[in-house]
């Protein structure tokens, strides 16, 4: 099972690459416009449901596919979609779309961190991934009405320690297999 896992190491690394990018990017032009915040937030959403669905696709073995992950993908592509389809939406109906992929993305991870075999070493680093995830979008619907500019900063500081979180996860599970 351990191995089953470990082949889609290269997709977390990928989550966690795309969301630091989205983080830095976010810090460095924290005056972009909510159009264009909608924009990026919409295509992370979307590369990470992408890469999620890849990777429960990928894992197989005695429990199947991981439909956790498949969930989670799907889930992401919708929203990223959603954000695409209207970019005109207002900040707090964005806010409100961030929040409940947060919390739930964050609820599944800590699901799969749990649920995981215990010879999955390193759980404990999605379900910290599933933490921070839960925390943000909480933090995101409890204070709707934060400056766009301390949102932002939020979202890229979420994004990135998110990221690093992913990265971390996937080269450990590199080194299981390894």
């Amino acid at each position: 099972m351990v191995v089953t896992w470990s082949r889609s190491w290269e997709t977390l690394v990928a989550r966690g690459i795309v969301a630091i990018l989205f983080g830095v990017i976010a810090l460095l032009f924290p005056r972009l416009t909510l159009g264009i915040l909608i924009f990026l937030f919409a295509a992370w959403v979307l590369a990470d449901g992408i890469t999620a669905l890849i990777a429960g696709l990928r894992v197989t073995g005695d429990g199947g596919r991981s439909w956790t992950l498949i969930l989670a993908g799907a889930l992401g592509i919708l929203i990223g979609i959603i954000a695409l389809v209207f970019p005109a939406a207002t900040a707090i109906v964005l806010l409100f779309l961030i929040a409940a992929w947060a919390i739930v993305r964050g609820i599944i991870e800590i699901g799969v961190a749990i649920t995981s075999p215990s010879e999955v070493r390193n759980r404990w680093l999605l379900a910290l991934s599933g933490i921070v995830s839960v925390l943000f979008g909480i933090a995101i619907a409890v204070v709707p009405g934060a400056s766009l500019l301390a949102f932002i900063w939020l979202i890229a500081l979420f994004a990135i320690i998110y990221g690093a979180l992913q990265i971390v996860l996937g080269l450990r599970m590199r080194q299981a297999v390894a």
